[in-house]
């Protein structure tokens, strides 16, 4: 984790330290082919002190995906790694910059110093689960929008983009769940604001209140287990004539009265014929106009999926 990002690393503060894009800044002044790179990115600045440049593509990989890629891991390592070599460049470009400006002290004898250790990270089962007790608590200061417990049809949340599978699970519990796909924490924490939703997310400046205090920090990763978190700590009760009543695609509603055949196939989705010959009932969504129907496996997986929803209401 980041440090001062509200992640929870081992290492409670480094000090002192060398914050590499100030003194780039100001080394800039003596050295100008380093503003450009500076304003571009990582990767440009290490291609101009290093002579090559930081491989990125990683960057936006499945970080939670377990266990990790070797290229992932390799990753990591160099970003970490160039950050030392780096610091020892803008120390030489320093020592023989002009002897007024102010970063050209001496970081050889002060940059690498003491990592302190957090003393909250403890190895007992014990300390573990107090420790996770006390994340909750602390950024988990959610101001709901409607009373609770609540009906189903008050409820609206707005899934961030890093929980968009939660989104699809609490659809089909027929709770509205609009998803933040592509935009900026900011822009939908603006969005809960104006609409009266809980934004949920797993980031942690987000979930301190920063933004809007209609924000609740999902601790689960698995996406069943995250419906089952959301159910429990918003004590949801989810009736069975719900499951199943909005699009998993759009948040939309579905008509109440199924389509027939030949209704249903006035309809832009391309489906095959056989489709319309094998069922007699079709449902539509009122906003996006996507098709269901009852395929062979459709009782046992809403029978499953039922079971899994009392269960977590329970």
């Amino acid at each position: 984790s980041s440090l001062g990002q509200g992640g929870w690393s081992c290492v409670s503060f480094v000090e002192p330290y060398m914050d590499i894009r100030k003194t780039t800044a100001r080394l800039a002044k003596y050295q100008p082919n380093l503003a450009e790179p500076l304003l571009a990115g990582l990767s440009p600045l290490v291609e101009v002190l290093l002579g090559k440049p930081l491989d990125k593509t990683q960057q936006c990989s499945d970080w939670r995906a377990r266990p990790l890629h070797h290229m992932q891991v390799e990753y990591a390592a160099t970003d970490a790694y160039c950050l030392l070599a780096m610091a020892d460049e803008l120390c030489l470009r320093c020592e023989s910059a002009d002897s007024s400006i102010e970063t050209a002290i001496d970081f050889r004898s002060t940059l690498y110093k003491v990592l302190v250790v957090n003393p909250r990270r403890k190895h007992t089962r014990r300390g573990r689960r107090k420790e996770k007790k006390e994340r909750k608590e602390e950024v988990n200061t959610t101001v709901v929008p409607w009373r609770i417990p609540a009906s189903i049809e008050d409820v609206k949340f707005l899934c961030a983009e890093m929980v968009e599978g939660l989104a699809r699970q609490l659809r089909l519990c027929g709770i509205d769940a609009e998803s933040g796909h592509g935009k900026s924490i900011y822009t939908l924490a603006q969005k809960a604001e104006a609409e009266g939703r809980v934004l949920l997310t797993q980031d942690r400046t987000a979930a301190s209140g920063r933004y809007t205090r209609s924000v609740y920090y999902v601790f689960s990763q698995r996406k069943q287990e995250q419906l089952q978190e959301i159910l429990q700590q918003f004590e949801l009760m989810v009736p069975e004539a719900r499951l199943l009543s909005r699009c998993v695609h759009c948040n939309g509603r579905l008509h109440e009265n199924p389509l027939t055949p030949s209704e249903a196939e006035q309809l832009p989705q391309d489906l095959p014929p056989k489709v319309f010959e094998d069922h007699q009932e079709f449902w539509c969504c009122e906003r996006c106009s996507h098709v269901y129907w009852e395929g062979s496996a459709y009782r046992r997986a809403f029978a499953q999926f039922s079971g899994q929803v009392q269960r977590a209401c329970m």
